[in-house]
């Protein structure tokens, strides 16, 4: 399931959402209690990062990261039916002028580890926090995997309309989608990645 089609209602109550793109119900933690960031958390080195964010976070410092873009605007939500992860979600403010189109990044957050399993962000939250407006879905994919040094992506396309150009890092364990569907223009593009099991934790006997 992508972000795409469940940014406008993801604090709605009965929200269906999941972890590893199963869909849970969700309801949201209550306005008073919306999550107030870290000051200051470093985030750890060694790790694929993109905007400071990594798979395997901790999520307090997720939490910093996100308050370092200026998405002060998040709240949490708890996934009645699945017990591996709670859902973090952060959007943009509106502009100097007060016109609000917001933008979405979602978290998911492993209860056990307490760390990020899963980033996702939507088309208007790539474009905000990348100043990537102008940029076509083919040439930003370009431009992300030579900024940050990435080997050559495998170039996805299929039959229900999803593109995306895919990097998969089986030594740190995640997954890479810089994506559209078929009902976005040439300009769009989300980012999603997910954890994988590393190469270290596969078996094959």
């Amino acid at each position: 399931m992508r972000i795409y089609y469940y940014i406008v209602i993801i604090f709605a109550f009965g929200l269906l959402l999941g972890c590893n793109k199963q869909q849970e119900q969700t309801t949201s933690v209550p306005s008073s209690t919306r999550i107030q960031p870290p000051k200051t958390i470093a985030a750890e080195k060694n790790h694929f990062a993109f905007k400071g964010l990594y798979i395997g976070m901790p999520k307090e410092a997720a939490l910093g990261e996100l308050a370092s873009l200026g998405l002060k605007n998040m709240h949490e939500a708890i996934a009645i039916n699945n017990k591996d992860c709670n859902i973090i979600s952060a959007s943009t403010e509106p502009d100097e002028n007060g016109n609000v189109r917001n933008g979405w990044l979602v978290l998911y957050i492993n209860i056990k580890y307490n760390s990020v399993s899963r980033i996702d962000m939507d088309l208007w939250m790539v474009n905000h926090i990348f100043n990537a407006s102008d940029l076509s879905f083919h040439d930003f994919a370009g431009k992300f995997q030579e900024n940050y040094g990435l080997p050559e992506m495998k170039h996805i396309v299929e039959t229900a309309g999803y593109e995306a150009w895919r990097y998969i890092d089986y030594a740190e364990g995640f997954q890479l989608d810089i994506w559209r569907d078929s009902n976005q223009m040439n300009n769009g593009k989300q980012i999603e990645i997910i954890q994988v099991p590393k190469e270290s934790e596969m078996r094959f006997d």
